[in-house]
């Protein structure tokens, strides 16, 4: 463990030097608005429900909880197989950890902790749950250690089982076919862990002894230690199994991924090129140049097609059920609303680092006779969000057929979505390439987190801006339309009310956030292309 931490020693170094060169400003208006957004949260949604957490209905619904953890953790593991790709594979570390002399074991352990992080945003999500229950519970200090332990067992039971899938993946499928059938592969297994996950539901509800003595083990810490160790072995089973397995394939593997394929022929090469006609001479060869690295990189391709799991995941209880027609509306909303923030997510991967993803090659084309403007024009059109447009609009056209919405309201789907995900993408675009280290050593790291935090704020906000648009358009477009009911329960909520209220001030409000929102980008843009120009990046 002594050789582990001083591999790990030098990234907290790192993490110091980036928190003492942050803007100070930056990270005040930062903490403040923590600060009081916490503050807030407490007031008007955690108080007066924590006392909720000590009933013993609390404790009902939280037994069920710790037996789909796992599945949980499993599936958002399986989400995130392409990062997991990344540093078993690809990571800026992996060279020198093979050249050094290090034993096997210690490589699978750090590669181990740094696959772990995939698992981590459910893991304090559960802790954090854990946590409020066991002081609205009253629990005593051994609580609190054993519900850590039950969360790092889960985490290492979790990341150990996808990293020996795609250990056997990279050393199976040739390395040719790796970022077509990768992200194949991560889709089915993650539709079968949620075919699973409702499996397991239906089957737990049913057991009630088993229920029963998870529920004391929430009580009882006696109960609770055993439930933490036979985790625990499990998740030991499970890493020994990961090891050999990395033993046997990881060398294998990363050398087969290494491979140079043959260079296609030149006639292939010119039948790709009709597609990219529209677009300016100038600006063509970075179009086909970030198509052609999206095509190369494994990660980015299963994060592409893992977008819209968690949309499948909400709605494949729903086919089949006879009560499609009853919660149509409600439907509606949370299409629109899923479409409107995962596009957070999936956009913000993509589009956030596409001028820091370049790097060291950066210098190449800022020593071309090419303007800034026709660089920053290819790589928007050359980045992902084209492929995340394409997939969303297949999904509403699908969604609108099987749940029978009208021709207008999969147009409103479709409308909304779009504007989200093109503005979204060309507002993310410029800000990354503002805030983009292109000599960071790692092309992952050429954006701050922080940076990254402030971006996704402003395309969720944005996110909100459009679902508020929408609600607004149909009140005054549609007022009688069945899509408006479940939205008129929450009239009390005022942000909703205000919506629903006479005249146009709401409807004055919300255009005058959209023009913001392209101020913004305008003003992004032209202020990338400067300091571009200025090659102060």
């Amino acid at each position: 463990m002594t050789m582990v931490w001083k591999i790990f020693r030098p990234q907290f170094w790192q993490l110091d030097r980036r928190v003492r060169s942050a803007n100070r400003l930056v990270m005040a208006v930062v903490v403040l608005l923590l600060g009081f957004g916490g503050q807030w949260a407490w007031d008007n949604l955690i108080r007066d429900k924590l006392s909720l957490l000590g009933s013993d209905t609390a404790v009902t619904l939280f037994a069920p909880m710790l037996a789909n953890v796992l599945m949980l953790f499993l599936f958002i593991g399986i989400i995130g197989m392409g990062d997991v790709m990344r540093l078993l594979y690809q990571s800026a570390d992996l060279e020198l950890l093979l050249v050094a002399p290090l034993p096997l074991r210690t490589i699978f352990v750090v590669k181990l902790a740094q696959c772990s992080r995939v698992t981590l945003l459910p893991a304090i999500v559960l802790a954090l749950l854990l946590a409020a229950f066991g002081v609205a519970q009253g629990m005593g200090a051994a609580f609190y250690g054993l519900a850590l332990l039950l969360l790092l067992a889960g985490m290492v039971l979790v990341t150990a089982v996808i990293m020996s899938i795609v250990l056997a993946l990279a050393r199976l499928i040739p390395a040719r076919r790796v970022n077509v059938w990768l992200p194949i592969a991560a889709s089915l297994l993650a539709v079968l862990v949620v075919w699973g996950q409702q499996w397991l539901t239906n089957w737990f509800v049913r057991q009630e002894v088993l229920l029963r003595w998870l529920a004391d083990a929430l009580r009882d810490v006696a109960q609770l230690m055993q439930l933490t160790l036979a985790l625990a072995g499990a998740a030991v089973l499970a890493a020994g199994g990961a090891y050999l397995i990395f033993a046997r394939a990881f060398y294998d593997g990363w050398s087969h991924l290494r491979e140079v394929t043959a260079r296609p022929r030149q006639a292939a090469s010119r039948q790709m090129g009709w597609w990219l006609r529209p677009f300016p001479l100038q600006v063509r060869p970075f179009v086909r140049s970030e198509w052609l690295l999206l095509r190369r990189d494994p990660s980015r391709l299963i994060n592409l097609a893992l977008a819209m799991l968690p949309v499948l995941m909400m709605f494949l209880p729903l086919l089949g059920s006879s009560r499609v027609a009853e919660l149509r509306p409600l439907i509606f909303w949370l299409l629109l609303a899923m479409g409107l923030f995962i596009s957070v997510t999936s956009l913000s991967a993509e589009t956030i680092p596409a001028v820091g993803r370049d790097g060291g090659r950066a210098a190449l084309w800022r020593a071309a006779p090419i303007s800034v403007r026709a660089v920053l024009a290819g790589k928007f059109w050359g980045n992902a969000w084209p492929l995340a447009w394409l997939l969303w609009m297949l999904f509403f056209a699908l969604a609108g057929w099987y749940f029978g919405f009208a021709g207008w309201q999969v147009a409103v789907l479709v409308t909304a979505v779009s504007w989200q995900i093109i503005i979204g993408a060309a507002l993310l675009l410029p800000f990354g390439a503002l805030t983009a280290d292109l000599q960071a050593e790692d092309s992952a790291k050429s954006v701050s987190g922080l940076s990254s935090l402030l971006a996704l704020t402003l395309h969720g906000l944005f996110a909100l801006l459009n679902l508020g648009t929408a609600v607004c358009l149909l009140v005054h477009w549609r007022p009688e339309s069945e899509l408006l009911l479940p939205l008129q329960a929450l009239t009390g909520f005022s942000p909703v009310g205000w919506l629903f209220a006479e005249g146009s001030t709401a409807v004055m409000v919300l255009a005058g956030g959209q023009l913001v929102a392209l101020g913004l980008v305008a003003l992004f843009w032209r202020a990338a292309e400067r300091k571009l120009e200025n090659n102060e990046l």
